[in-house]
């Protein structure tokens, strides 16, 4: 296995794709941060788990709306983190 040194486009796009990604991070970092944004954040989870409180144990379709509320909500969270996660990785 050759350890060759990357061509020098190879290399700056290489160093391109992390800066957009330290930027991507530190994006995702400061909306997480934001109270607004985690009050916002913690109202949707709220109402999912009250619309699924609420709903009758026989509402399939109540139980499952509430249920993929939920998951929206978390879905969303995991994409910012991921986001983060990549940012953080980028700058080391």
């Amino acid at each position: 296995m050759s350890l060759e040194p990357l061509p020098r486009r190879e290399l700056e796009s290489a160093e391109a794709r992390l800066v957009v990604e330290r930027e991507r991070g530190a994006r995702a970092r400061r909306l997480l941060d934001d109270p607004l944004f985690k009050e916002a954040m913690r109202a949707l989870r709220d109402r999912a788990v009250e619309a699924f409180r609420e709903a009758s144990p026989s509402d399939d379709k109540a139980l499952l709306l509430a249920k993929l509320r939920y998951l929206v909500a978390e879905d969303f969270l995991d994409q910012l983190m991921h986001h983060l996660s990549t940012g953080e990785l980028a700058v080391t």
